[in-house]
């Protein structure tokens, strides 16, 4: 009798499960760019790493009949590292450069002091130092230039003259007519003090009297005090006279233009009734130079002189000229 075997039923391997490769390199590129993110120095590297990341997460995303879970893992991964990468970078340098202590950084409060029951001894009582700015500028307007100077340097104060376009060689021949910082202004030792000074003899004589009387003499009248403007209106008008050898209507009319030294009117004619000018001297002069340069005839340069677009000398300043242009 025999026995029927029956033979085994093959099994049939089961098909290997696909494998999204791009999608887990991405997976894998995403992590790397996140711990790279937590080196501040490498953050800024993040935004090129998490960047290939993503780019490798979408086409994982676009592979047919492939699994999808690396993908979608390494995109979002890749998107944080993205972000967080570089701002945390921005974050660390911003707080080195600023010195500000870091989050990690633990603030310890100090210990309070024991309470002493027994009553603590008086303090002695100190009187402060001067604080450097507790010096008051001294009040030297209308001074001679070397007293100023002296009270100045007393003070603790360094001087400074300015003359405009002159040089303070001898300090006694000029006078004070403004200076900065004002009277009373509380500055540090050694500060500099501007005085604006004009020289003495361009000054009225009341004026001049006043500014070599000394200091507490009663015994002499006070003159008015001139205007700080007016003065220096008046040096101005002395500089114009003694180098351009203007006629008083054309001396006037420059140093009140808006155009020229945009004195008050005022101040102008101040200047104009005290400069050291010889009027008739100067027609003479700019005749000459009429004559000389441009080769006029008497009566051309006669026109010139008096003309109100010329030189605005008066009838007589104009005839004594040309009386005197062949001496």
């Amino acid at each position: 009798m025999f026995l029927a075997v029956t033979a085994p039923t093959p099994v049939s391997p089961q098909p290997a499960k696909p494998v999204n490769k791009t999608a887990r390199t991405a997976l894998i590129i995403a992590i790397v760019a996140l711990v790279l993110g937590s080196i501040w120095f490498l953050g800024f590297v993040t935004w090129i790493v998490a960047g290939v990341a993503v780019i490798l997460a979408i086409v994982g995303l676009t592979r047919p009949q492939l699994p999808k879970g690396f993908a979608i893992a390494g995109l979002i991964v890749g998107l944080i590292a993205l972000v967080a990468g570089p701002a945390t970078a921005v974050t660390n340098v911003v707080s080195a450069v600023s010195g500000s202590p870091s989050s990690d950084t633990v603030a310890i409060a100090p210990s309070s002091a024991p309470t002493d029951t027994a009553q603590p001894a008086a303090a002695a009582t100190t009187t402060p130092a001067a604080a450097p700015s507790d010096i008051a500028v001294p009040d030297v307007v209308g001074k001679e230039g070397d007293v100023a100077k002296a009270t100045i340097k007393e003070a603790n104060l360094i001087v400074n003259f300015d003359a405009g376009n002159d040089t303070v060689l001898l300090s006694a021949n000029w006078t004070v007519t403004g200076q900065s910082p004002a009277a009373g202004t509380k500055v540090a030792a050694d500060s500099t003090v501007t005085l604006k000074v004009v020289k003495t003899s361009t000054l009225p004589a009341s004026q001049a009297a006043a500014s070599a009387a000394p200091a507490g003499d009663s015994s002499a009248p006070a003159a008015p005090a001139v205007p700080a403007e007016y003065l220096a209106a008046l040096a101005s008008a002395q500089d114009y006279n003694d180098q351009q050898y203007m006629s008083k209507l054309g001396l006037y009319n420059q140093l009140t233009s808006q155009y020229g030294e945009q004195f008050s009117k005022k101040a102008g004619q101040y200047a104009v009734d005290h400069v050291k000018a010889d009027w008739n001297a100067n027609a003479l002069a700019k005749a000459k130079d009429y004559r000389e340069q441009q080769h006029m005839s008497s009566a051309s340069i006669h026109d010139q002189l008096t003309s109100s677009y010329g030189e605005k000398f008066t009838q007589a300043q104009a005839d004594y000229a040309i009386a005197h242009l062949n001496d």
